[in-house]
């Protein structure tokens, strides 16, 4: 006689991202410490001048920073995103491409005024949001207004030349 006794456990049949985090959200953190290395990075050599003896080393260093950051904004958006909390890490680094790869004038303004239009509207969502993910976003928030401070993704209003047909833009609080 057979025995009707199951060969696969049911928990075979689940979403392997249902029960934990999920490949974007895991590397999530990871994100927001390259974006607060490039703030540091950037930071440190803001106002200074270019002959400064310390200046290239500072500068390698931005660069190399901008970089980790770029491949680390590059892999979460190659990520299929599995969970309702992948939504938002996602949006952050797509918020980020923007930034990094704009090449005019005109996309520069663009990627900024959308990064300060959704930045507020990045949270976490799903069912299950713990404390500790919902102080990631915060995190997250607080981490993308520094960057938008930085003279790299500041627009000047005399580098505008005189387009005064650009709409306000929105401010982060």
């Amino acid at each position: 006689m057979a025995n009707k006794a199951r060969s696969t456990p049911a928990s075979a049949n689940e979403d392997a991202c249902a029960r934990g985090a999920s490949p974007i959200t895991r590397l999530f953190p990871k994100l927001l410490e390259h974006m607060s290395a490039v703030v540091k990075a950037e930071s440190a050599i803001e106002g200074k001048a270019v002959f400064d003896p310390a200046f290239a080393a500072w500068l390698h260093g931005a660069e190399a920073a901008g970089d980790t950051l770029s491949d680390t904004v590059r892999e979460m958006i190659a990520l299929p995103a599995t969970h309702p909390s992948d939504e938002m890490p996602q949006t952050l680094a797509f918020i980020l491409d923007d930034l990094m790869g704009a090449e005019t004038m005109a996309e520069r303004y663009i990627a900024r005024g959308n990064a300060l239009r959704y930045a507020g509207e990045l949270v976490f969502c799903g069912p299950h949001r713990a404390a500790s993910e919902m102080a990631l976003a915060r995190h997250g928030r607080d981490v993308l207004s520094r960057l938008l401070q930085l003279e790299l993704y500041r627009l000047q209003p005399d580098s505008l030349q005189g387009s005064t047909d650009l709409p306000e833009q929105p401010t982060l609080n």
